[in-house]
């Protein structure tokens, strides 16, 4: 699969922009870098092996201006033009967890877990950790053997919670 990332403003090639793809076991980061070696200019494309998979589950994105976005679905074999979301006064977490077969879309979580929103330059709001959420017995199933794994659309790792 190939990601031609598209931003918003002044860096539309989107240099800097942190990417985690998430397709069946594997996980694969990169982040897109401005030049590689002297006088030269890095691909504006990635490249992403999937292997035998079909699709991403999930490709995880951070862009420069501190937006998170996550894709989900997005088939191999194909050039996919994501474009950067501008979402900067309202993004909210997104949560998606493992069903045993792929990442599914479980909930926007709005309200005290209000993620990313800007206040002043470095500093952003810090979700409530008090908040909960129900998810269905049959939407989270064991991942490597004896771990569940469920993934915010904030910048950070799956979560995993082992037995």
């Amino acid at each position: 699969m190939a990601l031609d990332l598209k931003a918003l403003n002044d860096n539309k090639s989107g240099i800097g922009t942190k990417v985690e793809v998430f397709a069946g076991p594997m996980v694969q980061k990169w982040e897109v870098p401005g030049v590689s070696g002297y006088l030269g200019q890095s691909a504006p494309i990635l490249r992403v092996g999937l292997g035998n998979q079909k699709e991403a589950d999930v490709v995880r994105l951070l862009w420069p201006t501190g937006v998170p976005q996550d894709e989900i679905k997005l088939a191999a074999k194909k050039t996919q033009v994501v474009a950067e979301l501008d979402r900067r006064g309202s993004s909210c977490p997104v949560l998606f967890s493992w069903n045993g077969k792929e990442y599914e879309f479980i909930a926007d979580l709005i309200g005290p877990g209000v993620v990313g929103h800007w206040i002043a330059p470095g500093e952003r709001d810090v979700p409530d950790p008090t908040e909960y959420l129900k998810v269905s017995g049959k939407s989270v199933k064991e991942r490597d053997g004896n771990s569940v794994s469920v993934l915010w659309s904030r910048w950070k790792r799956p979560c995993t919670w082992t037995r």
